[in-house]
């Protein structure tokens, strides 16, 4: 299968969700307001992109070619379609977890709930990494940066 890909959003959907996109950004100070893993090149061809969406409600699958004016991409070659499959089947269909994306705001917030994510927790978490209800859509894209670093790629 193909290499395994980092989605990180950067365009504005139209109506509520482009508010929501707006208010990730702003809190967390950078371009990222979503976050995807992707089976395969999502610039270059249709492929299998999973994630946890506000927008449909929770843990799903949805097959898409992502615009590069709207999408920064990142090849985790480290990381199998197989391990990402994994993290999926066992919580397709759990919802989003609101709270958890309003506890960047607000940090009192609890820390996570046990069968809901948010997009860059659940990508984290498929990624094999710990406690990924800390991460941001922006902390993860630079997780893999960094994780791409110590791998020498």
């Amino acid at each position: 299968m193909s290499t395994v890909h980092l989605a990180s959003y950067t365009g504005t959907h139209e109506g509520w969700a482009g508010w929501v996109n707006r208010g990730i950004r702003w809190l967390d100070k950078t371009p990222y307001s979503h976050t995807e893993i992707c089976l395969g090149n999502p610039l270059t061809q249709v492929t299998t992109c999973l994630s946890s969406s506000g927008v449909d409600h929770g843990v799903r699958a949805k097959d898409m070619q992502l615009n590069p004016d709207k999408w920064a991409v990142l090849p985790l070659p480290w990381i199998t379609a197989g391990q990402v499959m994994a993290h999926f089947m066992a919580t397709r269909g759990q919802g989003y977890d609101y709270w958890g994306v309003g506890r960047f705001g607000l940090p009192f917030l609890m820390r996570e709930h046990p069968t809901r994510w948010f997009c860059s927790e659940w990508c984290a978490t498929a990624m094999g990494l710990q406690e990924g209800w800390r991460l941001s859509p922006a902390g993860l894209h630079l997780t893999a940066i960094e994780l791409a670093r110590q791998h020498d790629l």
